[in-house]
């Protein structure tokens, strides 16, 4: 449709004389011009050339003699009716915005068992993403929000932006925040926990959205599926943070404490069985490429089997040290 076919239709929908067919012309017309990734050529000034064009056809209908008195004095009728299509027709279609607006293509990434990555999402955020993680996103942020859906653990490095709120979504809760960081981790554990490390979060529960909190920098909230219960409390955003380090240091501790530290940086209810006096000194520095990696690794230094269980939880069979 080209600006003078169109300029006719609206000036045919002031008088009330559109078919139905055209109706639906004009509304194409506008969908097309608001929501088109290639739009027609027109639309940057389309109100305002319309309105020129209208008021020029006026001041040339203007020098007709009386015998086109009932045209002239029609006209300015016209005008008004057409600008007010302009307004109306489009202040309709913006409100029909996101119901129109095609979705955006959702990604996927995935981190196996032995892998991290860092992702940059359109907006500039930035997503660590942890061992055994997925996090699924749009190409680019539409609407009014940006939502994200994670499976695991990720630290987020958010970029601001006042007018569009940062959602992550988890099997269990959703965090909004406008510019921060934060870690997440929602493995398939018992617990969720969402820790702080910069700026202002809300953490409210996904069945349940009137249970929320409000954290600030090194503090967290923890939800426990079994019960429902969302528990804010303090946290060491540092410690939290441990599993984003490429290696981890053993400094001469003892076989309970490497464990300890593994329940840390993890988060992982790690049980230990058959378990006596410990005798066994580690000092070694390992690769940080997820639990069952360094498991494998003082697996070298200490007699021990384990087993991971459905929960996620690992369950250690103790038998010694290693001559």
């Amino acid at each position: 449709m080209n600006k003078r076919e169109f300029e006719r239709l609206l000036e045919l929908q002031a008088k009330g004389k559109t078919t139905p067919e055209e109706e639906e012309a004009i509304r194409q017309a506008y969908k097309k011009i608001y929501f088109s990734q290639k739009p027609l050529q027109w639309n940057d000034r389309l109100e305002d050339d319309v309105k020129g064009r209208l008021e020029n056809n006026l001041a040339s209908k203007m020098t007709v003699g009386k015998r086109n008195t009932a045209v002239i004095k029609l006209k300015p009728l016209v005008k008004v009716a057409a600008v007010l299509a302009l307004i109306i027709l489009g202040g309709f279609l913006a409100g029909k915005y996101l119901t129109l607006l095609p979705k955006a293509e959702l990604i996927t990434k995935r981190t196996t068992a032995s892998q991290r990555a860092t992702i940059t999402l359109s907006d500039g955020t930035n997503v660590h993403l942890n061992v055994g993680s997925a996090i699924t996103f749009p190409e680019q942020f539409n609407g009014e929000q940006r939502k994200v859906k994670l499976e695991g653990e990720a630290f987020f490095e958010v970029t601001r932006d006042v007018q569009k709120p940062f959602i992550v979504e988890t099997s269990s809760l959703s965090t909004k925040v406008l510019g921060t960081s934060f870690n997440i981790n929602a493995h398939e554990s018992q617990t969720e926990m969402v820790t702080v490390v910069s700026g202002k979060v809300q953490v409210s529960q996904t069945a349940k959205p009137e249970k929320k909190a409000i954290l600030l920098p090194d503090e967290a909230v923890v939800f426990h599926r079994s019960s429902g219960a969302l528990n804010k409390q303090w946290a060491d955003a540092g410690q939290v943070l441990n599993w984003k380090k490429e290696y981890i240091e053993f400094d001469k501790v003892s076989f309970k404490e490497a464990i300890g530290l593994l329940r840390q940086y993890y988060h992982t209810e790690i049980i230990l069985e058959n378990f006596q006096n410990d005798h066994c000194q580690i000092r070694a520095t390992c690769k940080n490429n997820g639990i069952e990696h360094l498991l494998s690794q003082l697996q070298l230094l200490v007699d021990f089997d384990y087993r991971i269980q459905k929960d996620g939880s690992i369950i250690i069979d103790y038998q010694g040290c290693k001559n």
